[in-house]
């Protein structure tokens, strides 16, 4: 390793250890080598952890020890301030990072001075290692903004940052936000520069029963929420929409609360203010690259939340009305988004 490594590493953990080795595994056998990994220990009280982070021998380590547990936010922020690297890679102990992920990453970073944030595609794996679906996010900044107004737009431990925009803009966690702290930062970044996803997956995400997702979702959507409120009115101030109206969107949007559960009349007014959310972000972001991709993401939400599961309810022509109010083109808008997601599939599997 060089004396300054051209990326950072980081890695907290507190008492994890059913995944941490083969976490901590696929960072070393990256095709890219010029990195430090720095883990911060949050004071672990668990013996399998402390000894499992004993043993790690390679030089590109730097263990540091919490000497009491002082959360996550907290010891991600203390990895920053040690890290030495031009860019800095986010990694979370029950994850498992694709061989190429840094090394893509660097590669894209360096061809795109402006991007000071690039997450990735990533491949969902449960607790035994079994592979599932793969999920894409927005790989346009333009696409990553208007996710992120309701919905994280990147998945933590697919994230590479611009170290210099963090120092520059003097951004770090949020230590007064112990969940959603990733999205709360992300947001904040997405004002002082651009953001996208590669839509390549490098990265396998675990779902657990001992993940905070699993745990502490209320919590985390609390959390979440504040964000969300903050956000629509920076992103998109011309926007006027009530917080209860908001939480509705975002619980449909983010936790999956099905749209059902709601009565015909607040099915139409979600509709109606989801589109006029959308409408309102497509003119304010009319002349930016990707807004094809903001108006598709939009369109198929509305499609696969609010129309195709109930296509029979009162004002679903209302709805569809709307829809083509500001998607003329529907039909070829619908065969686009079919055909995109076909092919990125389809080069996951081959990838």
């Amino acid at each position: 390793m060089s004396s300054s490594p051209l990326v950072s590493v980081l890695m907290a953990v507190h008492n994890e250890d059913a995944f941490l080795e083969a976490s901590i595994a696929s960072i070393l056998k990256q095709t890219f080598g010029d990195y430090e990994f720095i883990i911060v220990d949050d004071a672990s009280s668990n013996e399998r952890t402390r000894n499992i982070l004993a043993k790690l021998k390679d030089d590109r380590v730097r263990l540091i020890r919490n000497d009491v547990n002082r959360g996550l936010a907290v010891s991600l922020n203390r990895g920053l301030g040690l890290a030495c690297g031009k860019y800095i890679a986010r990694m979370d102990a029950d994850d498992v990072s694709l061989s190429v992920r840094l090394e893509t990453q660097v590669e894209f970073l360096d061809r795109n001075p402006d991007v000071g944030i690039v997450g990735s595609a990533f491949q969902l794996i449960d607790a035994d290692g079994r592979k599932g679906k793969f999920r894409f996010l927005p790989f346009t900044d333009t696409g990553v903004r208007w996710l992120g107004l309701l919905c994280n737009p990147f998945v933590h431990s697919t994230v590479m940052l611009r170290k210099q925009v963090l120092l520059s803009c003097d951004l770090k966690y949020d230590e007064a936000c112990p969940l959603s702290q990733d999205y709360e930062l992300w947001m904040r970044l997405l004002v002082h520069t651009r953001g996208v996803n590669i839509q390549r997956p490098l990265l396998m995400y675990r779902i657990h029963g001992g993940s905070i997702g699993s745990n502490r979702r209320a919590e985390q959507l609390a959390y979440h929420f504040v964000t969300t409120c903050r956000t629509i009115k920076e992103f998109l101030p011309h926007f006027n929409v009530s917080d209860e109206t908001l939480k509705a969107l975002q619980d449909i949007m983010a936790q999956g609360v099905s749209w059902r559960d709601q009565s015909e009349r607040r099915r139409t007014e979600l509709a109606m203010s989801y589109l006029e959310m959308l409408e309102c972000f497509l003119q304010d972001y009319s002349q930016s690259q990707g807004i094809t991709e903001a108006r598709c993401l939009g369109i198929r939400t509305v499609l696969n939340v609010f129309v195709l599961p109930a296509p029979y309810f009162k004002d679903w022509m209302v709805v569809l009305r709307r829809i083509l109010e500001i998607d003329p083109h529907l039909p070829f808008t619908i065969f686009r988004i079919v055909f995109n997601s076909g092919a990125r599939h389809l080069r996951a599997l081959l990838s």
